[in-house]
């Protein structure tokens, strides 16, 4: 499977944790398929956006993802190497 990890029962909780998650899970999906939404899709995806950008661009452009810290990591390298010219 490449780069990518399986998720594991550790890294969301016990089973008393996950069986809770599931169950609330299953009541927000309930909620949800009983909900109308008289707005459109596209609406939505713009007030998405702007939400997101209100916050700050530091926010905005940190991505937390755990596997791309070294990417992260090789890009200050090569500014660095860049700044040196």
């Amino acid at each position: 499977m490449g780069g990518m990890k399986r998720p594991t029962l550790q890294r969301f909780g016990d089973r008393t944790q996950l069986a809770a998650r599931n169950r609330a899970l299953e009541r927000f999906n309930r909620w949800e398929r009983g909900r109308v939404s008289d707005r459109a899709v596209a609406q939505v995806v713009a007030d998405l956006g702007a939400l997101r950008n209100l916050l700050p661009d530091a926010f905005r452009s940190h991505d937390p993802d755990p596997e791309k810290r070294g990417v992260a990591r090789m890009h200050r390298i090569l500014a660095r190497l860049g700044h040196g010219r």
